[in-house]
């Protein structure tokens, strides 16, 4: 069995002193923060890919440390009813499955993301019961409008860049 930790929670921490920090752990394996609501204080995806000698650098400062990366996570809201913020969140998550393609990581963890509960909304709505019947419709067009078509996408996307695992963590 190997342990790891998901490096968001040592934000405020360089990447030279998180790393230290989880190898006196006798942690085996990081899971970075790559974009969405916890940031990228450590893994900054679109810097990597536009520099080799930094993405060199990242890369053996983990091997160095002995840690492997399990995952890269970008929890962000690519549903969001304000499109600025689902643009936003979209390309942190485009940009973190090229990256965990560069890197040869077969995972990214993230949100599913909540959309409104219909077209004209402002505010994520997440419904969490079927009745009245109102509910059961918002979940409805949810799913159809938004949810389903905005992931089959994103999985052929990420398959491209050799992400063979999108996870969703059980949060909208």
């Amino acid at each position: 069995m190997k342990l790891g930790v998901i490096t968001v929670l040592f934000s405020d921490l360089s990447f030279e002193d998180m790393l230290d920090k989880v190898e006196e752990a006798g942690l085996d394996c990081i899971e970075l923060g790559a974009g969405g609501y916890p940031g990228d204080a450590h893994c900054k995806p679109k810097e990597l890919l536009g520099d080799e000698k930094k993405l060199e650098a990242f890369k053996r400062a983990i091997g160095e440390h002995h840690l492997k990366i399990s995952a890269l996570s970008c929890h962000g809201n690519p549903l969001h009813p304000d499109a600025g913020i689902a643009k936003a969140h979209d390309e942190a998550f485009r940009a973190t499955c090229e990256l965990a393609g560069v890197l040869g990581i077969d995972r990214v963890i993230t949100f599913s993301g909540c959309p409104g509960g219909s077209e004209g909304d402002t505010r994520p709505n997440w419904v969490t019961c079927p009745w009245p019947e109102d509910f059961s419709e918002a979940v409805a067009w949810q799913w159809e409008a938004k949810v389903i078509p905005y992931w089959k996408e994103a999985a052929v996307f990420a398959g491209k860049h050799k992400v063979s695992k999108i996870c969703l963590e059980m949060h909208p």
